[in-house]
């Protein structure tokens, strides 16, 4: 069976392939690693045209749903059609919050996405409770690594030849050296 490969320059084809800044790497990937990546490029630009296609047609149907009302029906029509736009940009700003917190918790920001934040005191509740159970959870593990800095830290003070945990014996330092 004969194997069809196929150099692409990965640069052009995906931003993994930039390792550093300026620099570029060729890699050699079969039809089928091809085919799989422009499939996934097709998909993500066929959302986006259907996305933009959806977008379109609800606003040429809200427009004519809108020249067919009385003055008073469209006026009142629009200032609901305001009204969601006001919640929904409220609720956006109420997650941008919220992340802002977590981030200042500590805590990684996509947490913002699994809370339901519509209500702000229960959304500052679920960061105070994150926030004190990652503390909890780290707690130990920060103790265990300062016992060990200071068993290291004691060894070198006394002159003597501290162990570390992986069982290697390490010969005294200053503490200038081992900082």
């Amino acid at each position: 069976m004969e194997d069809n490969t196929q150099t692409v320059d990965t640069a052009t084809t995906t931003a993994e392939a930039v390792k550093n800044v300026g620099e570029v790497e060729s890699k050699t990937l079969t039809q089928e690693q091809v085919d799989k990546i422009i499939a996934d490029r097709l998909t993500r630009q066929e959302k986006s045209i259907q996305e933009k296609y959806e977008k379109k047609l609800k606003d040429i149907e809200e427009s004519e749903r809108l020249k067919n009302m009385s003055e008073s029906e469209r006026m009142h029509a629009e200032l609901e059609s305001t009204k969601q736009r006001l919640a929904e940009y409220e609720q956006e700003k109420l997650v941008s919050q919220f992340k802002v917190e977590l981030t200042t918790k500590g805590l990684k920001a996509d947490f913002a996405d699994l809370i339901p934040v519509g209500d702000a005191d229960k959304a500052k509740k679920a960061v105070d409770f994150l926030g004190g159970y990652k503390a909890e959870i780290e707690k130990p593990y920060l103790e265990k690594i300062k016992a060990l800095e200071d068993q290291l830290r004691n060894g070198a003070l006394k002159g003597g030849v501290p162990t570390v945990p992986n069982g290697k014996v390490e010969p005294a330092k200053s503490l200038k050296q081992m900082y």
